[in-house]
């Protein structure tokens, strides 16, 4: 686990783009299950100290209020009981306006994923032209049409009374994998065409509404899988209207506050997470357009799933199934919690943004919190620190301890080597704030961008290392608003909250691997101009969350292809999200796009603070 401490400046708002220099605070990540972790798995249950409320087990003495020492075990594991066995429900939401070859791909590809998985309590709803939404049970199927006008109230006022009469007689405990598959096999695709003028009534926002209304028992787990092919246009979580001529909201719009609907659904899909404490939400989006993934982000927050595909045909979805499968069977925990102790003379500060409980985490390896670690007292030697994440995984109920001393602020000053913590919470921070940001405009980016500037990037002015990522992270997703969208920078925010500190300094600051010889390992270098005009030999970029791959050409050479490949798939193991191979042919628009992000080549007046296109020697000359 990683819990190692670095040093920066802050107050204590709980908002980073807030930070001011009088204070110290140290910055740490809690990452309890890195691959490569070998703590110790202990049966027993710890006692709890009756002071400071920290765990001790067995002669350990408490660390926290007494300072003596930390113990034996610095991480350890307890079997801390039985518990009940997660009951799940699953609830599938399928977008049926769409193309008939998109369809059929979606349809033939999610039945065969149905018939591999465990049976649970399974429901489908389906999304249709016009307007209509359809809940399949098992026996019976309700329709239900979102633009009558006394369900159109019922859906303001989220009157689930009025709703349960409706599907009255449909249970999701009486209906399972096969009903399921019975109904997806039976549907057929709805294509808007009666007015080129106007887009499909398309009611997702009232689907999971609905959805959640039929996850209502307290004895189940629920995940809610939607495959979406368009944005909203009716009734609650509408996001763009029906006029074709009429285009979603850009970040111009948020910057005056001038996003139509915004408000209404953003506001929608705050009261739907807050409804549904125990709903895991995933999202199979077949378009790269916006859908609305900006206005949905309070349900993907709490460990929701964002896949995005040019395609349903491609390999893609099935690679994500295949996902899907690798971790609900080993990866998946339940009812978890995280808390966090300290000795007297530092203090945890939490951040509002930063969830603490989840109902279900689909994927355990990616759990990473950032935690703030105020200094109150600088006259002690050490400081210790305690965090605790409880969960239930198959019977049983674990607790997982993990104790950390921090030497006093003279150490801590000189132990600046830890910056890749420092700079991967920052980054963390800006993730969480940009799921909960209600307007994340130009100006807040413009915020971030000076503080980092100001108050962080002049600490590491001679470790060029630091400065590259800091120089990265100012024209990432999270930082511009340039050839961005909303929906875009909230999927790279998710990803970023819920990745290791390793890939994230990945996303933030690319690896790249040069392979001239086959079957030898790639070799990590430093981009140059040089190497770039390079023909004779193959770059790939580890990105993260993306893989680019650049062939030469005057080479076709598999061999090379297969070798960085090999070693982008040797990461890609523990990764949520599909991670995409994009092959990058010279001379291509995405080759312009893979020199710029690399040899950034601007004008040497461009202003560090507001240009996004200051070149790296620039960006250093203006600190």
């Amino acid at each position: 686990m990683q819990l190692q401490c670095a040093q920066a400046a802050v107050t204590e708002s709980s908002h980073l783009r807030d930070i001011d220099n009088n204070e110290n605070v140290l910055y740490s990540i809690f990452e309890p299950f890195l691959p490569e972790q070998d703590d110790n798995m202990v049966d027993g249950d710890s006692s709890v100290c009756s002071v400071c409320g920290c765990h001790i087990y067995e002669k350990e003495v408490c660390h926290i209020c007494d300072s003596v020492r930390l113990g034996d075990m610095n991480g350890y594991t307890l079997r801390t009981g039985d518990a009940r066995v997660p009951l799940e429900g699953r609830v599938i939401v399928i977008d049926t306006i769409c193309e008939e070859i998109e369809f059929l791909a979606l349809k033939t590809k999610l039945v065969d994923f149905l018939s591999q998985i465990d049976p649970v309590p399974s429901l489908l709803i389906s999304l249709h032209a016009d307007g209509t939404i359809k809940i399949h049970g098992s026996e019976k199927i309700a329709s239900i049409y979102v633009e009558h006008l006394r369900v159109k109230y019922a859906f303001k006022r989220h009157d689930k009374k009025y709703f349960m009469k409706l599907i009255d007689g449909i249970e999701i405990m009486n209906s399972y994998n096969e009903h399921v598959i019975a109904h997806i096999k039976a549907l057929r695709n709805s294509v808007y065409t009666h007015n080129r003028k106007k887009r499909a009534k398309r009611a997702t926002g009232c689907a999971l509404f609905l959805a959640n209304l039929l996850c209502k028992s307290d004895k189940l787990h629920y995940e809610v899988l939607s495959f979406l092919s368009g944005p909203c246009t009716l009734g609650n979580g509408k996001v763009i209207s029906r006029e074709v001529k009429n285009t979603i909201r850009q970040f111009t719009d948020l910057d005056q506050q001038k996003a139509k609907y915004f408000d209404d659904a953003r506001s929608f899909y705050k009261y739907l997470a807050a409804d549904s404490k125990s709903v895991a939400y995933g999202f199979y989006i077949n378009c790269l357009d916006q859908i609305g993934i900006y206005e949905m982000s309070p349900l993907i927050k709490q460990s929701g799933i964002i896949y995005q595909f040019d395609s349903f045909q491609d390999t893609d979805l099935h690679d994500a199934f295949d996902k899907y499968k690798f971790f609900k069977k080993s990866n998946a925990i339940y009812d978890v919690k995280i808390n966090v102790v300290t000795s007297p003379g530092i203090q945890w500060q939490k951040n509002h943004d930063v969830p603490l409980n989840w109902s279900m985490i689909f994927n355990k390896t990616s759990i990473s919190i950032p935690i703030r670690l105020k200094i109150q007292d600088f006259t002690k030697e050490f400081y210790n620190i305690q965090a605790t994440l409880e969960y239930t995984l198959g019977p049983n109920r674990y607790k997982y301890v993990k104790n950390a001393v921090i030497h006093g602020k003279d150490n801590i000053a000189k132990n600046i080597m830890f910056h890749n913590v420092l700079l991967a919470s920052i980054t963390k921070e800006i993730a969480w704030e940009t799921l909960n940001e209600k307007y994340y405009s130009s100006q807040t980016c413009t915020k971030y961008r000076e503080v980092i500037l100001k108050r962080i990037a002049p600490r590491f002015k001679h470790n060029m290392d630091v400065l590259h990522y800091i120089y990265n992270l100012l024209r990432s997703n999270l930082l511009t608003t340039r050839n961005m969208s909303p929906d875009e920078r909230v999927i790279a925010a998710h990803e970023i909250a819920y990745s290791t500190m390793e890939k994230i300094v990945l996303m933030i600051k690319p690896k790249i691997l040069l392979a001239r010889e086959a079957d030898i390992e790639p070799q990590e270098v430093e981009i140059t101009a040089e190497l770039y005009a390079d023909r004779h030999s193959m770059l790939g970029v580890d990105a993260g969350n993306l893989f680019l791959l650049r062939k030469s050409d005057d080479i076709d050479n598999n061999e090379l292809r297969e070798t960085i490949e090999r070693w982008f798939r040797k990461r890609d193991t523990y990764s949520v999200t599909i991670i995409p191979l994009i092959e990058v042919v010279p001379g291509s628009g995405q080759d312009r796009f893979f020199k710029y992000k690399l040899i950034p080549m601007v004008s040497q007046q461009a202003s560090a603070v507001h240009s996004e296109d200051t070149s790296f020697e620039e960006f250093v000359r203006q600190l």
